[in-house]
């Protein structure tokens, strides 16, 4: 049975605004879309009709990157003696290596190490789960989660949202590059066939101070042959470009801490940018997140090498005290920039429409921030096909909204959050 949905706005993607529209869904995908007027001049008596009326209907929203795993972390306590003890010790490791300085991004880095650490299996699930019930409430319908736990697969496979999963990698030698890099190759090649149609599979190296040069070898080729993302933390903190130009920053603390060999760039004084050029990488399959401590004049290289950026603001600002010129990098990037939530150890809530409400803020216009909320990021995830718009032949992912005052489209960016949320035409809120 086919069924019609309609609304007073419609804004299906791609910057189109449709009044009085609505648009046909069979089995859970998108069968046509129609204006008010080809609504007016077709007979649709034989399909259900749900009419939102006085509604604003956009395409279900895309967290480029979150980590949902931390959802929890810092609110509760393990209840297990095993995990308090493990606190114990770890927390005295840290006060004895940054003997009492604790208000650097670094020591905030080894705090979210420990609160993971002290969790119990069941209780990471449970943070994981909070999360996930979280994102959706507040309107995403896919997500690029990044962890390094194949359970978690597990759970974003079964669940009915969108889902590209980022495994993380670290080495600090060329022994560990390649057995880390062969643990994740391993892991693809055994999940790929288990993928749903909604589930897809990438890489992440961390960050640079956390990647010897081979294991970026090997991830750059393993790219290009298989056409895996790559999604890697990227010049988002003071300590991060300390130790590109000098070799050493706090972020020496934070290798003391994990036990890992100091790494350092293979040329020093170097900018991030510099940096980025000599890895080799498949560009074009690589997604930057935050680039908040690059400056302006970086934007245009970015957009040279082809990039994507997953922009996280409100979680900059709250760890960093900045965030990037979004109309800036726009400029560079245009249809290659993602908002993302980061997760709720450095964040307040997993709403993409908060994130929305600084990108406007920045002065970047309503339906170039929604296209960044969708499509645009659909495409950087190269899932497009399947989601990111209201089209003909992708899946039925939408979001309603019911401002009090509908007069214009624009009211649905003041709403807390969606009043309904459907994944592949089933309403799961």
């Amino acid at each position: 049975m086919k069924t019609l949905y309609k609304s007073k706005w419609l804004l299906p993607g791609n910057r189109k605004v449709i009044e009085n529209g609505g648009f046909l869904v069979e089995n859970g995908v998108i069968c046509d879309i129609f204006t008010a007027e080809q609504l007016g001049n077709i007979d649709l008596s034989a399909c259900d009709t749900v009419d939102f009326g006085n509604a604003t209907i956009t395409p279900g929203f895309i967290n480029t990157h979150a980590h949902l795993q931390y959802t929890e972390i810092g609110k509760k306590r393990s209840k297990s003696l095993v995990n308090r003890l493990r606190r114990l010790i770890l927390e005295l490791r840290k006060q004895l290596i940054f003997k009492g300085q604790n208000k650097t991004f670094t020591s905030w880095i080894v705090d979210l190490i420990i609160e993971y650490m002290s969790l119990s299996e069941k209780e990471r699930i449970d943070s994981f789960n909070s999360g996930l019930r979280q994102a959706l409430s507040g309107g995403t319908t896919a997500i690029a989660q990044l962890s390094r736990e194949e359970v978690y697969f597990d759970i974003l496979n079964s669940s009915p949202i969108n889902a590209y999963i980022f495994f993380e990698v670290y080495a600090d030698s060329e022994e560990s590059s390649e057995k880390n890099f062969d643990d994740f190759r391993k892991k693809y090649e055994r999940l790929l066939p288990k993928c749903s149609k909604n589930t897809f599979i990438g890489i992440s190296p961390h960050a640079p101070y956390n990647i010897h040069r081979h294991l970026w070898e090997k991830i750059a080729e393993y790219s290009r042959q298989n056409d895996v993302l790559i999604h890697t933390h990227f010049a988002e903190a003071a300590e991060e470009m300390k130790w590109l130009a000098t070799g050493h920053s706090d972020i020496d603390k934070l290798h003391k801490f994990a036990m890992f060999k100091h790494i350092e760039p293979d040329k020093k004084e170097s900018s991030a940018i510099e940096y980025l050029k000599t890895l080799n990488l498949p560009y074009n399959n690589v997604i930057l997140a935050h680039v908040c401590q690059l400056a302006q004049e970086d934007y245009k290289t970015l957009g040279e090498l082809g990039v994507a950026v997953a922009h996280c603001p409100r979680s900059n600002i709250k760890l960093h005290g900045r965030t990037l010129n979004l109309p800036a990098i726009l400029e560079h990037l245009s249809g290659r920039v993602g908002l993302g939530t980061d997760s709720l150890y450095s964040n307040d809530d997993l709403n993409m429409l908060n994130e929305a409400r600084l990108a406007l803020n920045a002065g970047v216009d309503l339906l170039t921030v929604l296209d960044m909320l969708t499509i645009d990021t659909a495409r950087i995830l190269k899932i497009d096909h399947l989601t990111g718009s209201i089209e003909k032949g992708k899946q039925a992912d939408f979001l309603v909204f019911k401002p009090d005052n509908n007069l214009d489209y624009s009211a649905f960016a003041n709403c807390e959050k969606p009043d309904n949320v459907f994944i592949a035409g089933k309403q799961l809120i």
